[in-house]
């Protein structure tokens, strides 16, 4: 599916957060939005609503300013004044009017940033990139910080680490396994049309279309 890849929060008009396409098909962005909570609060908050296309395993950018100094080609880049993030505003991705991933989570302010991988505070000042291993979106947003380097989705850098912008790493993103029905002999019952299945997905063939 879509889900954020990178988050940076920094000085100037520096902020931004990328959202990437995992799949093998083009998305239409027509039905995502981007949410913003400013220190706290319920979803949705400041709302972007994406248009357009993204193309398979590419990446959009939202951006404070289109005169921000991260270098990315104009065709992949959105500029919106909302995406003024201080390290403790949630940013959510929706789909449909349903919330389908995010950094940090509504409710009460966190104070200067969320904790992510035993890093304090690692929404401030800091760029977030998801971890390579990550495939979809994930809206726990303690399962998704988690509490060590180990079972966090998110590598920390530095601020001002911009590098990674425009692209993203995804290891298993255009692995699929396709499985394909081309015989059913007696007595095996029917398992039903053919699947299309990623990586850590889960599936049951029951013999319930018999």
């Amino acid at each position: 599916g879509v889900f954020i890849s990178e988050y940076s929060e920094s000085s100037g008009n520096n902020n931004y957060i990328e959202i990437f396409n995992s799949t093998s098909g083009s998305v239409d962005l027509d039905d995502y939005e981007i949410w913003v909570l400013s220190g706290g609060g319920e979803w949705p908050g400041n709302i972007l609503t994406l248009s357009g296309t993204l193309e398979p395993l590419d990446v959009l950018i939202i951006v404070k300013s289109e005169s921000a100094d991260i270098e990315i080609s104009e065709h992949n880049l959105v500029a919106w004044s909302g995406i003024n993030i201080n390290g403790d505003d949630a940013v959510g991705l929706a789909k449909n009017g349903f919330l389908i991933d995010a950094v940090g989570e509504a409710g009460e302010d966190p104070g200067s940033g969320w904790a992510i991988g035993g890093v304090d505070k690692a929404t401030k000042d800091h760029t977030l990139v998801r971890k390579p291993a990550v495939f979809q979106g994930n809206t726990n947003w303690n399962e998704s910080a988690g509490t060590s380097e180990d079972d966090s989705e998110w590598l920390i850098y530095d601020n001002k680490i911009w590098s990674f912008a425009g692209s993203h790493n995804c290891e298993s993103c255009d692995d699929e396994v396709v499985i394909t029905v081309k015989e059913n002999l007696p007595p095996v019952a029917n398992p039903g049309p053919d699947l299309v299945v990623r990586p850590g997905d889960e599936f049951l063939l029951d013999g319930s279309n018999s």
